[in-house]
């Protein structure tokens, strides 16, 4: 990180004071494959930035791609959010005992609400760390080591550790809040 010299970015970044910038999502969409071994979550996101007496908000759509691994959590494969102009009405949140619940239910596992369940449970708490902690906290913790992160204005970084650095490189001003 230049600033304007080099400086250690990690101790730039926390030695920032909080910000007022937040970004707010909740699922509006999911399905699981009929393996039960595959699913993503979508629905719309909202990031405000509040510079001084100016107001900026933003909105756009996520998906994220998860993958169930050997010991039945949820990991995430792809997490991206392109922006897209303001909607014209709400997306209703998701009815986590609808397509999800069906889906999985047929799925060839052993009990399929137990694999939605343990989905959307895996949804919000990676968004609940993200919320309590950070981005990074929550990719440690939930990202498959082939994770593809896509961000607008940005090229996409895949794997990991290279979906890391590119977090630990926003800005620490930047606060998800999830719904």
């Amino acid at each position: 990180k230049f600033a304007p010299r080099p400086v250690n970015a990690r101790q730039l970044y926390l030695s920032r004071k909080p910000g007022n910038d937040t970004l707010s999502w909740y699922p509006a969409f999911a399905r699981v494959s009929a393996s039960g071994n595959f699913a993503f979550t979508t629905g719309p996101w909202i990031y405000t930035s509040n510079a001084g007496d100016t107001t900026r908000t933003l909105f756009g759509e996520y998906v994220t791609v998860w993958h169930r691994v050997a010991d039945n959590s949820w990991r995430a494969l792809l997490d991206c959010g392109p922006a897209h102009p303001e909607p014209s009405a709400k997306v209703p949140a998701l009815d986590e005992t609808g397509p999800v619940a069906s889906v999985a239910a047929k799925a060839a596992v052993t009990d399929g609400d137990i694999v939605a369940q343990r989905l959307m449970q895996a949804d919000t708490d990676y968004g609940a760390l993200a919320v309590k902690e950070d981005a990074r906290a929550a990719y440690i913790q939930f990202a498959a080591p082939d994770l593809r992160w896509i961000r607008m204005n940005v090229q996409p970084r895949v794997g990991k550790a290279a979906v890391l650095a590119g977090v630990a490189a926003e800005p620490a001003s930047v606060h998800w809040v999830a719904q």
